[in-house]
């Protein structure tokens, strides 16, 4: 049985990554951070339309700060760090820890669990991207959540969070041309777990959330928008 952390301490960052230019080190990062498959692609220029519409919508500049769990390779924040915006996060992976630490050396990084993030370090966003379903249950994914809303001044964003109601297409997409037999092989122990908007609804009245919301993920050219969406929980 296969592990996603053996998985993820088998992508190796380069060594010379940090001599890269910026279209070159993002490309990478993605690829680190799984972004590279037919099931879940994704191009820096995409990303950084996507991110950039983040920081319009908040208005972010570079007295904001945002902390991401798991991470990763850090994928999300490169461009966030290349605008000088405070960034941190924390990921239970060594090496990819390691690539965000070399391509953001004044970035906050952490070899941690996801529900061991410090709440006494401030950030104003606590966010995640496409790492909920990794999580082992939704007793899991409660901890973290309220982690993550101690932790931040202004709200959470959880990014990319697979959808209940769509996981039986997204199983046979996930599939692809795969066999059942293939499939339950090549995936033995790397179950995705799914979530329902009424999970975060009771997380966000318990932590009496002032506000509280649900977008369709809309990520140019992803082909998992379908099957994915974000959560905000904002102070």
């Amino acid at each position: 049985m296969k592990n996603w952390l053996e998985i993820w301490n088998n992508r190796k960052p380069l060594k010379k990554l940090n001599t890269l230019d910026d279209h070159q080190a993002l490309s990478h990062l993605l690829r680190l951070d799984g972004f590279d498959s037919p099931t879940g692609e994704l191009n820096s220029k995409n990303w950084i339309s996507f991110v950039d519409e983040i920081i319009n919508r908040f208005k972010l500049n570079s007295s904001s700060s945002i902390y991401e769990v798991g991470c990763g390779s850090g994928a999300f924040l490169y461009p966030f760090y290349n605008k000088s915006i405070k960034v941190g996060g924390n990921d239970y992976s060594k090496s990819l820890v390691d690539a965000s630490k070399l391509i953001m050396p004044k970035g906050k990084f952490d070899l941690i669990e996801a529900v061991k993030i410090d709440t006494q370090i401030k950030y104003d966003y606590v966010v995640s991207f496409s790492v909920f379903f990794y999580f082992p249950d939704y007793k899991y994914a409660e901890r973290c959540i309220i982690s993550m809303y101690e932790k931040s001044k202004k709200g959470v964003i959880v990014f990319d969070v697979p959808d209940v109601d769509h996981k039986a297409e997204c199983e046979i997409f996930r599939r692809g041309a795969l066999s059942q037999s293939e499939y339950d092989k090549k995936y033995d122990g790397l179950n995705h777990l799914y979530y329902s908007k009424i999970f975060f609804e009771k997380i966000a009245k318990k932590l009496n959330v002032k506000k509280h919301f649900f977008e369709k993920q809309n990520i140019e050219d992803y082909v998992n928008n379908k099957y994915r969406f974000n959560v905000y929980f904002l102070k």
